[in-house]
């Protein structure tokens, strides 16, 4: 997704952090505002000083005495680099740089640059009307369809890695724990509500993985505004596995109840259909193909 080449910012639409300063800049990178943060890194609007176009900037930093903790989060600022550079998708946000700042030989912080994207995930949108919910979860899976062409896995879809763009379009971001397909993860991470019964058990994650996360995310969307809530959490623990609390959560474990659940909110069969086979506990049972989720999803959508 190369939306890079902004050279300006409507800073009203940001979410300027109010515990800390700004800071000026971060390692030559003038920093304009805060747009989030994480255990062990922030995310910023910044201006590139070699191309004066603003990115999303994402600031990882090992923390005094939390060394151990915060490698994973530098690990997986890495990774996002090495498989976002990968793909080329209008719907995938596009990374441009890293820089590894080591001190002392030893990578203390990492900076990211990424495509700034100028929009609101699908999880603070509220209630969308249902064909417009179908065709931005079916965009969603355009990209995740090139996604799996490339041999990966994102690992960790849902509605707050969706970004509806100012334009319109969806955008799927954070690719922090993407993977190749067919990983089998040394602990479980995900979020919990969203991740596939596979991924808990750290069996291989394969593109049915994702398949069922979009399953999930298209349920939370079709719940949206009937009580369902959020799924919390970015990562869980190994011992955690299980997925959140409310609505969403219950369903997801048992698909002829997601089925029921969208009949009553007057999806229809197909698309209860649809989603009972997304959220099969058996990936193998799973509707696996991403290109042709999404052009089912445009078919029910029309």
């Amino acid at each position: 997704m190369h939306t890079g080449t902004r050279t300006e910012l409507d800073l009203s639409r940001t979410r300027v952090g109010a515990r800390e300063p700004l800071p000026r800049e971060i390692h030559g990178h003038r920093v304009l505002a805060s747009l989030g943060s994480g255990a062990a890194s922030r995310l910023y609007a910044a201006c590139d000083p070699a191309t004066r176009q603003i990115h999303t900037l994402k600031h990882v930093v090992r923390r005094p005495g939390r060394e151990r903790e915060d490698q994973r989060y530098l690990d997986q600022a890495e990774n996002e680099f090495a498989i976002a550079s990968k793909l080329d998708h209008p719907s995938i946000r596009g990374v441009r740089r890293i820089v590894r700042i080591r001190p002392r030989l030893r990578v203390a912080e990492i900076v990211l640059l990424l495509d700034f994207v100028d929009g609101t995930p699908l999880d603070r949108i509220g209630p969308l009307d249902r064909a417009v919910m179908l065709r931005h979860v079916a965009a969603a899976a355009d990209a995740v369809a090139h996604l799996h062409e490339r041999g990966f896995a994102h690992a960790d879809l849902k509605p707050g890695n969706l970004i509806l763009d100012e334009r319109g379009r969806i955008v799927v971001i954070d690719f922090g724990q993407a993977c190749p397909i067919g990983t089998s993860k040394p602990r479980v991470q995900g979020t919990p509500g969203f991740m596939p019964p596979e991924q808990r058990r750290l069996e291989a994650v394969t593109a049915a993985s994702d398949l069922f996360a979009l399953g999930a995310t298209l349920l939370r969307l079709l719940l949206d505004g009937d009580g369902a809530g959020e799924a919390s959490s970015s990562s869980s623990s190994a011992g955690s596995g299980g997925a959140g609390g409310g609505r969403l959560a219950t369903l997801v474990k048992t698909p002829s109840m997601a089925a029921e659940a969208v009949r009553e909110l007057g999806g229809g069969r197909r698309l209860a259909d649809m989603v009972e086979s997304l959220l099969q506990s058996d990936p193998r049972r799973r509707y696996a193909d991403a290109a042709g989720l999404a052009i089912r999803l445009r078919d029910l959508a029309a």
